[in-house]
């Protein structure tokens, strides 16, 4: 459990959203032809790139002490399911007529099915926690999306219809991975190609921990801190 101003927040892995569902999501996602489901500009490394991500992102599907849904409870009786595990992937590119102006996003959101499935059994798992007896207690009434919105087909409607892309802990742009599998930066967070140029934040994170990212930034940079040291004293 994490807690923050106004709300108390659970981390919670696959297997408990969707206990009767989570091993066809993890076979679906293993199963699946990976480029089918990554931006077409993607080139040929960063599909083995995601291919490697993906045996890992299905590992900690499975995994009961891996969240892949944040689900924080506010004071406003609002709840929020935000997913940690995103295995869908965007582009960050130049702007074609500009190339100083802000980069063009496309976040790439529910590119792949997987993330919108695992959104409705969140869904679910929502109205089964307000039927526990602490929150019957408070007798809480579904204003959205509507206890008469039950079917697959209309749940995956109201993920898609209603999501936002994003809850602002980035990470990923300059992954830390193997030059052939489209990493940017190495163990030492040089990046690869050019001289003295490290990267120190978020971006060189390939996959999104199952937290906020916070208290990662801060490990990122007392790593780093030593590894820059290091290098001057022994350049």
């Amino acid at each position: 459990m994490s807690q923050t101003t106004g709300n108390t927040a659970g981390l919670l892995p696959l297997k408990l959203i969707a206990p009767d569902r989570w091993k066809n999501i993890v076979d679906m996602y293993r199963d699946q032809n990976a480029s089918e489901y990554l931006p077409s500009t993607y080139s040929p490394e960063q599909v083995s790139g995601y291919e490697a991500q993906r045996t890992i992102l299905a590992d900690s599907l499975e995994d009961e002490d891996n969240a892949v849904i944040e689900f924080p409870i506010q004071a406003t009786g609002n709840i929020l399911l935000l997913q940690t595990k995103e295995v869908s992937r965007g582009t960050a590119m130049l702007d074609p007529n500009d190339i100083y102006a802000e980069p063009v996003l496309d976040y790439g959101t529910f590119i792949n099915p997987v993330d919108v499935f695992i959104g409705v059994e969140s869904i679910r798992f929502a109205r089964v926690f307000h039927t526990t007896k602490a929150l019957q207690s408070l007798s809480p009434r579904e204003q959205a999306p509507g206890t008469n919105i039950t079917s697959d087909e209309d749940l995956l409607a109201v993920v898609r219809s209603t999501s936002t892309s994003s809850a602002a802990h980035i990470s990923g742009t300059c992954s830390m991975m193997p030059r052939e599998l489209a990493g940017v930066v190495g163990p030492d967070l040089l990046v690869y190609g050019l001289t003295g140029v490290s990267v120190v934040d978020s971006s060189i994170m390939p996959l999104i921990p199952g937290a906020h990212i916070c208290a990662t930034v801060y490990a990122v940079a007392e790593k780093a801190a030593d590894i820059i040291k290091k290098r001057h004293k022994t350049a």
